[in-house]
């Protein structure tokens, strides 16, 4: 994207007010440096001996792992070729490697109030030849809503490894939290009057954070490299 739309989502983390400013007009921000690039790789090396657990406990028991959640199981879920989204075993990971991050804390605090709480942790990964996600939210405004509410629900996604745009980093339109209510009509109108923000990609060094309203339009893409993300 333009270096100019990049400047609107991406913003210094330790400027709290002006972060958290900027997430909510965008619905999007990236926060660079958030945990120490050792600590994010040990979560990932915990992670990544989980999701080797599941697949060989899936194997000796002759299950196949179709695609989508009515596909999947609760522990591990694959949403598109080549990539896959697991639970099991993640909150062990997060209290152990990433939790009580003051700085995310108070990010959190001035977007959400005080009173906030880790809902699920889960990690994503996508081999070489994974296939484009289609956009999606993942989650609807509140029931019956009128007008645009204040987030509810955020996404963190913490980069457990060095990401580079080959990779197929998640790709977001910046703003379509406030288009997500009434998603065909909105959307729609957004591009007719040529006011649907370009769309971003991503790409993160191990530690950083890409926190994003869970009402914005976003997907997975193509993972054209020779690693895996």
């Amino acid at each position: 994207v333009a270096k100019e739309e990049a400047r609107r989502v991406t913003r210094n983390a330790e400027k709290y007010n002006e972060c958290a400013s900027v997430f909510l007009e965008n619905g999007v921000v990236q926060i660079e440096g958030l945990y120490e690039s050792e600590k994010a790789r040990e979560a990932y090396r915990d992670a990544l001996r989980n999701f080797v657990e599941v697949l060989r406990v899936l194997r000796r028991r002759g299950k196949r792992l179709g695609r989508g959640t009515k596909h999947g199981f609760a522990e591990i879920v694959k949403r598109t070729k080549g990539r896959f989204e697991m639970l099991h075993g993640m909150r062990d990971v997060y209290e152990k490697y990433l939790s009580k991050n003051k700085r995310l804390e108070e990010f959190l605090s001035r977007v959400l109030g005080q009173d906030f709480h880790l809902v699920y942790a889960d990690m994503l990964i996508s081999f070489p030849g994974a296939t484009d996600q289609q956009w999606h939210v993942d989650g609807p405004h509140r029931a019956g809503a009128q007008e645009h509410y204040p987030p509810d629900i955020l996404n963190c996604f913490i980069a457990l490894d060095d990401i580079d745009v080959a990779m197929g980093p998640t790709e977001i339109r910046p703003e379509t939290h406030k288009l997500t209510r009434n998603m065909k009509k909105q959307v729609l109108g957004a591009i007719l009057t040529k006011k649907l923000r370009p769309k971003v990609r991503s790409a993160c060094k191990c530690g950083d954070a890409l926190v994003f309203d869970y009402r914005t339009l976003h997907r997975g893409v193509a993972n054209l490299s020779s690693r895996s993300r």
